[in-house]
């Protein structure tokens, strides 16, 4: 699926002082109107190459953690929601099906994932459509998944959102102070007392944040990034994404 997008608005550096309308969402397919409580949202996301910022729309709310979550990863460079129908014949019915894939994830290795986004009571039956369209050679993708609220535990969402917040800073001196503290790192030690250290407060605290997002200090699985948090050097090279 190629995006298009206006070069006239796309700029090198989103995250500058001055505030920039996001672009447009690029969603196909339009919210609906008749549920009462849908959790509509948009986000808006830095993707592409070079980086510009557009609004991503979101269903519900297992579709907002969801985007957050992808948009804070570093592998993922862009994301595109509420995709056209994809065509596909359902073995069982002898007859041809359609669905909407929620979000398709574009990889940095140039791979794309579609998702579908289902409650973990859901997953079964859309797990056997998402594995019907795979295997019938659809060439919307390269892979596809199928995504439920037990693979986004509650730290892991928040977490994702303090990454996506603290990347629109503009602090190199926070960084280069922080980084300069972590470089002569040995062993574990907390988010607090690095900020300490730093003298920095909240500025530090936020520094901290982009090492960890960036791949210079690691923070254990499923803990919350926060002050009592440890956290350490990579033991080798850049942390996994």
């Amino acid at each position: 699926m190629t995006t298009t997008v206006n070069t006239d608005t796309r700029f090198d550096d989103p995250l500058d002082e001055f505030w920039r309308e996001p672009l447009p969402s690029v969603a196909s397919r339009k919210f609906s109107m008749k549920a009462r409580r849908t959790g509509r949202s948009t986000i808006p996301a830095i993707v592409g190459i070079p980086r510009y910022v557009r609004k991503v729309q979101c269903e519900s709310l297992l579709e907002s953690n969801c985007a957050i979550v992808l948009l804070a990863r570093r592998d993922v460079i862009n994301l595109v929601e509420q995709l056209p129908p994809v065509a596909y014949f359902d073995e069982v019915e002898q007859k041809w099906k359609k669905h909407h894939f929620d979000f398709l994830a574009q990889l940095t290795d140039g791979s794309r994932i579609a998702i579908a986004v289902r409650s973990a009571a859901r997953a079964q039956e859309v797990r056997a459509v998402v594995e019907a369209i795979a295997a019938q050679g659809c060439a919307l993708a390269d892979g596809y998944a199928v995504v439920t609220d037990a693979d986004l535990p509650i730290n892991l969402v928040r977490n994702s959102e303090l990454i996506l917040a603290v990347r629109r800073d503009h602090d190199r001196s926070a960084d280069e102070k922080i980084r300069d503290i972590v470089t002569t790192l040995h062993g574990t030690t907390t988010i607090e007392m690095l900020v300490a250290a730093s003298g920095l407060e909240g500025k530090g605290f936020r520094a901290v944040v982009r090492m960890i997002d960036e791949g210079e200090l690691e923070i254990a699985r499923d803990t919350l990034i926060d002050y009592p948090a440890t956290v350490r050097r990579p033991a080798t090279g850049r942390a996994a994404a």
